[in-house]
């Protein structure tokens, strides 16, 4: 069998996933440097993986919001594309787990690290820090998805100093539920996720900004509270992927807003 007709293994089909992820929609072109790479590693052509990763978009859940004639990627995939995204966003942690095993099997370096720490002794300490950097992996996940669906900019200012930029939890990490899912996320720079964070400002269903009255009565013309206002009744710009979750949203209106 040739390598383009080679059937699509689980964990190919997740390093391809995580590329598509990190990678926005107009950049999937076989000529790109990172697919060239991952194409090498996964034993196929950029061709292939160019392919691959359509037939992931093609399945994307905002793709398929889309009409008909608006949608991309190409549609004849596997029951993996589709499985990936059910899978990814019913339990992301896992897919988040097996997305690191799949990196580590296709990278030597890594496969070797693995290896050798399979035959250390488990001791509580080890078993603790473990679990810290498996969190700190989640939250560098979640981070590097939400940044890059907003193109690494504010999506009420369009700041796009990434140094200022946070990945900010619509329904806080301490409710647990959507915690890893980046349609939970805004990308917000460090003024506008501390007003979020109080519930100064609310973003609604559709992408309307309102801010708090609390807020508005405080601001003057030339401080911060003035800047926040002046954005009251604007619609932030959307993602090109993980579009904020209306659930998520109404949860920050009624639960945190304060107006």
């Amino acid at each position: 069998m040739s390598e383009n007709r080679r059937d699509w293994e689980w964990i190919e089909t997740l390093a391809a996933f995580n590329l598509y992820c990190k990678m926005p929609p107009n950049k999937i072109n076989k000529r790109d440097k990172e697919i060239i790479t991952l194409a090498k590693k996964l034993n196929r052509t950029p061709r292939s993986l160019e392919m691959k990763m359509k037939n992931l978009q093609w399945h994307d859940p905002d793709n398929q919001r889309l009409d008909p004639d608006d949608r991309k990627g190409y549609r004849n995939g596997s029951k993996l594309d589709k499985n990936i995204w059910k899978e990814f966003f019913d339990n992301p942690k896992k897919i988040m787990c097996e997305i690191e095993q799949a990196r580590a099997y296709f990278d030597d370096k890594r496969k070797r690290e693995i290896a050798d720490e399979e035959h250390k002794i488990k001791i509580p300490e080890l078993e603790e820090r473990q679990q810290i950097v498996q969190v700190r992996v989640h939250q560098d996940f979640f981070r590097t998805e939400v940044l890059l669906s907003y193109d690494k900019k504010c999506c009420i200012s369009g700041l796009a100093t990434e140094e200022l930029l946070i990945a900010s939890h619509i329904k806080p990490w301490r409710e647990k539920q959507g915690r890893l899912d980046p349609r939970n996320g805004l990308c917000l720079n460090a003024l506008y996720d501390r007003a979020f964070d109080r519930g100064l400002i609310t973003i609604f269903p559709g992408g309307k900004i309102a801010v708090s009255e609390y807020l508005l009565k405080q601001a003057n013309e030339c401080d911060e509270s003035a800047l926040i206002a002046s954005y009251a009744g604007k619609k932030i710009r959307m993602p090109h992927r993980f579009k904020p979750k209306k659930e998520f949203l109404e949860y920050h209106n009624n639960k945190i807003y304060k107006r």
